[in-house]
């Protein structure tokens, strides 16, 4: 199911809450102090190496688009301008490049934002939609097998030169390695400059159900085979122990 563009605005609100609201927040915070409630890890950005498994971007023109030292996507800058050094090339075709994340350990993760740029005079234009997946497990070349899929498309197109964010809210739990998927411009082609994953550590080392009845894999992910456990076991998780 498509996820709606989110471009990304900052604003500044300040509210003041009636006594009763007050009082509601002081319980909750109690209850939480006394172990009543459980307390929800906050989202943070999380760090990642990736690669390219279906090969690294050729880049063209002296030097521009390629990423011979993989950090242009994980490097935290955002620029607003093209140079040489920051950015990768993108379309859906012959520009589609795949690059494999990886998170070093499993993470619930809440959304992922990717940053790019538009320059009309050099035929850079905006994005009008990503999809990213999502596995716990390392995917093989090929294999599109992933536990989790998302895709998020743009309502208008934007046609002013500058720097942007695509926001893709993805709600994902137990995953090491995301793929973003494809990037696909409104016209010619996109420029990424930077992929954001935000999240937090998982908080629960899952096992699925089995399906024979018996065994599970050593972490319970895919059951012996290569289908995600939410399928398997219609979206509910047991233990090792459990049978069906």
């Amino acid at each position: 199911k498509p996820l709606q563009l989110s471009h990304k605005n900052i604003l500044n609100q300040t509210t003041t809450f009636p006594s009763i609201q007050s009082m509601v927040s002081a319980t909750f915070l109690l209850s939480i102090a006394f172990g009543l409630l459980p307390l929800v890890k906050s989202s943070e950005i999380l760090p990642f190496k990736y690669s390219y498994p279906y090969g690294a971007p050729a880049g063209c023109c002296g030097g521009y688009y390629d990423d011979p030292n993989l950090d242009i996507l994980n490097n935290g800058e955002k620029p607003s301008d093209i140079n040489s050094e920051n950015s990768v090339e993108w379309d859906a075709e012959s520009h589609d490049y795949k690059p494999l994340l990886d998170l070093g350990t499993s993470f619930n993760v809440e959304k992922i934002e990717v940053s790019y740029i538009i320059n009309v005079g050099m035929g850079k234009t905006d994005v009008e939609s990503i999809s990213c997946s999502a596995s716990f497990d390392k995917p093989e070349v090929g294999d599109n097998q992933w536990d989790y899929g998302a895709t998020g498309v743009a309502a208008t197109e934007n046609l002013a030169n500058g720097g942007y964010i695509f926001t893709l809210t993805t709600n994902w739990n137990n995953v090491q390695y995301i793929e973003l998927t494809e990037v696909v411009p409104w016209q010619t082609r996109s420029i990424v400059t930077e992929v954001t994953v935000y999240g937090s550590e998982a908080t629960e080392d899952k096992e699925c159900c089995s399906t024979d009845g018996e065994n599970c894999d050593l972490y319970g992910r895919f059951c012996g085979k290569r289908f995600g456990c939410s399928i398997v076991c219609g979206g509910t998780w047991l233990p090792t122990s459990s049978t069906i």
